[in-house]
């Protein structure tokens, strides 16, 4: 729990400074941009299932689907949807909801920092204990470097934190994932 925590306030600080830097410059880059990426990483917390099973550290890949609209400012919002698969009992996880997003442009290189609030649901299918789904509320902080070939395309490699939790118990405990993974995708601009 302190290494998401770390991670997430390291990516916030980095935001952070990132829009305030380009809030005095003002942002140069694309406005609108649709955002496909692929992305592998590990399930970084326990994640344990009904049956009591626990599991960490699973490894596995997915991808994501974003359109981002950023303001002159560098402030903007964004639109995502998220699934990430591992490849160990068949653990799957969405993601769907709105983010927040900050951007600063460099000439042809754009960071960005965003985070999103959503809904989450986690898929579950084993042998021995056949298939279930819990759904519930989801986090995600993400900080990505693009660099823009022309006005229309460029390609974008980035960190991603996500959470779902999907309940919690009567003495505080919450059951669900969170993954750290390393993205990379192309970037369309109009």
């Amino acid at each position: 729990m302190k290494t998401k925590a770390l991670l997430v306030a390291a990516m916030m600080l980095c935001g952070v400074s990132v829009a305030n830097a380009q809030y005095v410059a003002g942002y140069g880059g694309k406005h609108n941009s649709v955002k496909a990426d692929f992305n592998c990483g590990w399930f970084i917390s326990k994640f344990e299932d009904r049956y009591g099973d626990s599991h960490r550290g699973i490894f596995g890949t997915g991808f994501s689907v974003s359109y981002e609209h950023v303001f002159k400012p560098g402030v903007g919002f964004g639109l995502n949807y998220i699934m990430e698969n591992g490849n160990e009992d068949d653990i799957k996880t969405q993601f769907i909801g709105p983010s927040a997003v900050y951007a600063g442009s460099f000439g042809s290189w754009t960071f960005s920092y965003s985070v999103g609030l959503g809904l989450g649901k986690i898929n579950y299918d084993s042998y021995r204990m056949g298939h279930y789904d819990d759904n519930g509320f989801g986090y995600y902080a993400q900080v990505e470097a693009q660099k823009r070939f022309s006005d229309h395309f460029g390609i974008a490699a980035g960190i991603r934190v996500l959470d779902i939790t999907t309940s919690v118990s009567d003495d505080g405990d919450m059951t669900g994932t969170g993954s750290f993974r390393f993205t990379i995708g192309p970037r369309f601009y109009f």
